[in-house]
């Protein structure tokens, strides 16, 4: 009985935390979101060169 209360509570809590995005953001909430995945991106490609780097043979 717990699981389906929780899935209704967290769904809940991202449904009000989405629309305070919007609502509050409105058309800028496209660069924020820009923004983040861009950083997100970089952040990623560093921690993958690094990856590379350290599974290299040394030659």
């Amino acid at each position: 009985m717990k699981g389906p209360v929780y899935f209704l509570l967290v769904a809940t809590i991202i449904a009000l935390a989405s629309w305070i995005f919007w609502r509050y953001l409105g058309d800028e909430a496209f660069q924020v979101l820009t923004m983040v995945l861009l950083i997100a991106l970089a952040i990623d490609n560093h921690r993958l060169r690094q990856q590379l780097k350290r599974s290299r043979p040394a030659s």
